[in-house]
């Protein structure tokens, strides 16, 4: 999750451009209608599974570590 703001900034430091909060909510919205039937799929799929491997990596930001858990499905 990331704020608006930091999504603003972020993107105008990218194209030069400031987008308004609508436009990026409006293609956020987009991107989850879009995703929407993949992400059932892969649902579907996960709980067939008989075994799950799950495990956590570590991420550095300002000399701390974040554990971020993750699923290595790739076969998905």
């Amino acid at each position: 999750m990331i704020s608006l703001k930091r999504v603003q900034q972020s993107i105008q430091t990218l194209i030069g451009q400031i987008l308004f909060e609508a436009t990026i909510l409006k293609y956020v919205m987009q991107l989850h209608h879009t995703l929407a039937a993949w992400e059932q799929s892969v649902i579907e799929q996960l709980l067939q599974m008989p075994a799950m491997h799950v495990d956590e990596t570590s991420l550095r930001v300002d000399r701390k570590n974040h554990w971020i858990p993750v699923c290595p499905a790739g076969y998905i």
